[in-house]
């Protein structure tokens, strides 16, 4: 239900830029009405004098063809003279060229570089876009915490796709406590920015707790307590035995889905820990532990 992922290119160019001295009145007009192909011989000038916003247009033009034909091979050369100058804008969409193989080699290594430049002056869309390589783990080492990091500080600047991430996490339990509350800020946040992802899973979370509302049971929350199946070192292996003993014990389980939950031990190293969302009481906990038990799966309760 909430898994679905989208890199964000930016594909509006930097407008108001400096008209010249020599700018025609006809190409005056033509900025006016948004005529690319006048604009572009404009930005094109500047653009050979370093101007790093005009060279970051002038790529975008060619990427997406706007005004002169589409050359993914010229969009990146443009690109790489904005980038080297600092500036964000081009070193994301550069990142992202690299990232899907448009007009280069793919290569994740450097499309990570790129949007960590980017995002380290604070673009919002290299955050959202490098927090998307550490969860996939590409061109990095998957990390869903450091995923977490840079998709908050995109949040935090009011963008979509980063809140909507952040829901989802919330939503499945992904190196942070399940939380149905936290999920649905974050969805709201999203959504109220005409998110379609976001919409969706809103009104599915909803629905879900007005479900369990209807049963008696309260929505999930960071409390309550928890059956614990298995300690495991590596991430991918927990999600992986996750899954497996998810479907092994459907029928102790039910509705109850396990999250990981990540634990630091001094001595010993990071540990993924598997665990039930949160229940409601201690007798039904001990219930389901009882359970498993009888299936010769080892458990404990946690919390109270």
């Amino acid at each position: 239900m909430f898994r679905r992922m989208a890199l964000a290119f930016l594909i509006a160019p930097i407008l108001g830029l400096p008209l010249t001295a020599h700018t025609s009145e006809k190409q005056q007009t033509a900025y006016a009405r948004g005529d690319l192909s006048l604009q572009a011989q404009e930005w094109l000038q500047l653009a050979k004098k370093g101007n790093a916003a005009a060279q970051f247009n002038v790529g975008l033009m060619h990427h997406n063809g706007q005004g002169v034909p589409q050359d993914f091979d010229a969009a990146r050369k443009w690109y790489l003279k904005a980038a080297e100058q600092g500036f964000a804008r081009a070193q994301n969409n550069l990142g992202f060229m690299y990232e899907t193989g448009q007009g280069v080699p793919r290569s994740y290594l450097e499309a990570a570089k790129w949007y960590r430049l980017a995002a380290r002056q604070g673009s919002a869309s290299a955050q959202y876009n490098l927090g998307l390589m550490y969860k996939l783990g590409r061109g990095v080492t998957q990390d869903y915490v450091q995923a977490i990091k840079y998709w908050r500080h995109a949040a935090d600047q009011d963008y979509p796709n980063a809140q909507y991430q952040l829901g989802v996490m919330y939503a499945n339990g992904q190196a942070v406590q399940r939380d149905d509350t936290q999920a649905i800020k974050w969805f709201q946040k999203a959504a109220s920015q005409h998110h379609v992802q976001a919409e969706k899973s809103l009104r599915y979370m909803r629905e879900k707790n007005q479900r369990a509302a209807a049963k008696g049971l309260q929505p999930t929350t960071s409390g309550g307590f928890r059956v614990q199946l298995a300690s495991v070192k590596s991430q991918t292996s927990a999600a992986a035995e996750a899954e497996r003993l998810g479907r092994l014990y459907q029928p102790v389980l039910g509705d109850l889905r396990l999250i990981l939950v990540r634990a630091e031990l001094e001595q010993h190293g990071v540990f993924y820990r598997i665990r039930t969302e949160p229940i409601n009481d201690r007798a039904s906990a001990k219930k389901i532990c009882r359970q498993l038990t009888s299936h010769k799966q080892g458990c404990l309760v946690i919390g109270g």
